[in-house]
């Protein structure tokens, strides 16, 4: 004998099978294709142009170095430690190293006592590409010239020698024995001469005369 809750789940069965069967949950719709996008490129980073750097000039010079006459062509090295003077001991401030590869004129003060003094000769290492002129007591500030180093009564005016390696700048302070003078920066370039391996200066052609300055 059927219980009442037999009966009941017997019924039940008869009307899902009358109706088709047990209810199925919906169907999920097929997934479709993706899309693939190519991704947006990237845009190119464009550096600013490099603007070439200016020519160095040494801060503490009273101004740049000058540019040589056509017959003295820069090379690319340093110039000599003993060219560039310490502050108050004259020489050059900051320099430049030429070749000369065609004839130059340069000009030298020095002491027509050199032979007995000591003094500055004819064929030191400083010299000027302009000729002298002027007051003696304004070259040698111009030039930070102390008296204990020339008389400046004498001149020579040479041609550098080819092939001769020469160092061009604004000089250097000067501090002198005499009376506590002392001379500053110049904006006035000299010119220094490399001695060759002999111990000679570069230079020929050499004329000298007495010089005479203005009043």
């Amino acid at each position: 004998m059927r219980t009442p809750i037999a009966r009941l789940s017997t019924a039940l069965s008869v009307v899902l099978i009358a109706c088709g069967g047990a209810a199925r949950p919906p169907a999920l719709p097929e997934p479709g294709p993706v899309a693939i996008t190519a991704a947006s490129p990237t845009p190119a980073i464009t550096a600013p142009p490099i603007k070439p750097a200016a020519p160095a000039v040494h801060a503490a010079c009273a101004g740049p170095i000058a540019t040589p006459p056509p017959g003295l062509v820069a090379v690319d090295e340093p110039a000599p430690a003993w060219s560039i003077g310490e502050p108050g001991k004259g020489s050059l401030c900051a320099g430049r190293v030429f070749t000369a590869k065609g004839p130059v004129t340069v000009y030298r003060l020095f002491s027509a006592s050199w032979k007995e003094s000591r003094l500055a000769g004819p064929t030191g290492a400083y010299w000027t590409l302009d000729r002298p002129g002027g007051t003696a007591a304004t070259y040698r500030s111009v030039y930070e010239i102390c008296k204990q180093w020339n008389d400046l009564d004498m001149i020579s005016e040479c041609t550098i020698e080819a092939g001769a390696r020469v160092v061009i700048g604004p000089g250097q302070s000067a501090t002198c024995d005499e009376s506590d003078t002392s001379y500053p920066r110049s904006a006035a370039n000299q010119v220094v001469l490399v001695k060759k391996a002999d111990g000679s200066v570069p230079v020929v052609d050499c004329k000298q005369a007495a010089h005479t300055w203005a009043p």
